[in-house]
C-alpha cells in the first residue's frame, strides 16, 4: 500500500476553517470572522429555527467543523475520525436545519453548513451543494466543493458515492478557471471522484490546462483528476509533472503513471529512482508504479539498475 504519499497528498487539500471570511469576491480578500466559544455546547438535538437556535447550531457546527480541519492539518487522525463521526451524527440529526441554513441563513451560515454537509454521508445532500455553486461567497463555494469530494469517498456511504458519481462534470468544470486557486484547487479534488475514463473531452481539457496552474496545490488535484480519468492524452502530462517543482505534484504524477500503465513511462521513472536526492516518498511511488507497469507487484526494489534491466527484457527502448 503506498500510504505515505497518499496521507501527505492529502494534507495538501485547500480547505480553510469554517471562520472564513464572509466577504464576496468582488469586495477584496478575506477577513477573520468571530471566533468559537471556548466551550460551546455539544452537538445534540435539533432546536428549531428561531434565531437564537440558529446561532446556536452555527457555533456548534463551526467550532466542531474547524476542529476536524486542525486535527487534519496536524495529522491527528484518532481525534478527525472522533470528530468525523459526531459530524456525521449531529449533521443527520439537525439535517433539516442545516439544509435550512445553507439555502436561507447568513453568508457565514451558508459557509459553516456548506462545510457540515460533507459530513452527513447522505445522497440528499448533493443536489443541496450543487445549488451552493451559485453563491456569490467563494468560501461557500469552496466548502460545497470539498463537501463533495468528502461525500464521494470510502468514508461515505454507498448511496452518498453514487450520488456524487452521478454528477455531470460538466457541471463542475467552469470552476477550473475561478480566480480564486482554492476553487480551482477543491474543483479538480471534486472532479477526481466524478470523471471516469468516459467523461467527456472538455473536461478532460479544461484539466489539463488546470495542471499548469501557477498553485502547486490546483496542479496536485489536477494531475490526481487525470488520472482517474486514464486518459492517454495526460501522458506527457504526467510526464512533464515528474520534475515539478514541487514534490507532492510529482509523487502524484508517479503515481498517475503507474495506473496509466505506459510501457514508455519506465525510464522517466527509472530516472526518478536514480535522481540525486530525490524524497524517499518519490522514489517508493516511482517503484509501485513500476512494479505496476513491468508486472512485478512483489518486487520492492528502488535500485534503478534492477529496473533497467527488467524494462530491457519487456522490450522497453531506452
Amino acid at each position: 500500500m503506498i500510504m505515505r504519499p497518499v496521507i501527505v497528498l492529502a494534507l495538501l487539500v485547500l480547505v480553510t476553517s469554517c471562520r472564513d471570511s464572509q466577504t464576496p469576491l468582488a469586495e477584496g480578500p478575506t477577513t477573520t470572522g468571530p471566533a468559537a466559544p471556548a466551550n460551546p455546547p455539544s452537538l445534540s438535538g435539533s432546536e428549531g429555527l428561531n434565531p437564537e437556535a440558529r446561532r446556536q447550531r452555527l457555533l456548534r457546527f463551526e467550532h466542531a467543523c474547524d476542529q476536524w480541519y486542525s486535527a487534519w492539518t496536524e495529522q491527528e487522525f484518532a481525534r478527525m475520525a472522533s470528530l468525523d463521526l459526531l459530524l456525521r451524527d449531529n449533521t443527520n440529526r439537525e439535517f433539516a436545519g442545516v439544509l435550512d441554513d445553507l439555502q436561507n441563513g447568513s453568508p457565514r451560515h451558508k459557509r459553516v453548513m456548506a462545510a457540515a454537509l460533507g459530513f452527513s454521508a447522505r445522497a440528499e445532500a448533493v443536489q443541496p451543494l450543487l445549488m451552493a455553486l451559485e453563491e456569490q461567497y467563494y468560501e461557500v463555494v469552496m466548502h460545497a466543493l470539498f463537501s463533495l469530494y468528502h461525500l464521494g469517498g470510502p468514508g461515505s456511504s454507498e448511496a452518498a458515492r453514487a450520488a456524487v458519481h452521478a454528477v455531470q462534470p460538466e457541471k463542475l468544470v467552469n470552476y477550473l478557471t475561478h480566480p480564486r486557486p482554492e476553487v480551482r484547487s477543491n474543483t479538480a479534488l471534486a472532479l477526481a471522484r466524478i470523471v471516469t475514463p468516459a467523461t467527456a473531452k472538455p473536461v478532460l481539457l479544461a484539466l489539463l490546462a488546470v495542471a499548469e496552474d501557477a498553485q502547486p496545490r490546483v496542479r496536485l488535484h489536477a494531475i490526481a483528476a487525470l488520472s482517474a480519468m486514464r486518459a492517454a492524452e495526460a501522458y506527457p502530462q504526467f510526464v512533464k509533472a515528474l520534475s515539478d517543482d514541487t514534490p507532492l505534484v510529482q509523487v502524484r504524477a508517479a503515481i498517475a503513471l503507474g495506473l496509466l500503465g505506459k510501457l514508455d513511462a519506465a525510464p522517466y521513472l527509472i530516472e526518478v529512482l536514480a535522481r540525486a536526492g530525490a524524497a524517499s516518498q518519490l522514489k517508493h511511488a516511482a517503484m509501485r508504479a513500476l512494479a505496476q507497469i513491468l508486472g512485478e507487484p512483489a518486487s520492492r526494489s528502488e535500485d534503478p539498475v534492477f529496473w533497467r534491466e527488467l524494462a530491457a527484457r519487456r522490450g522497453v527502448k531506452f
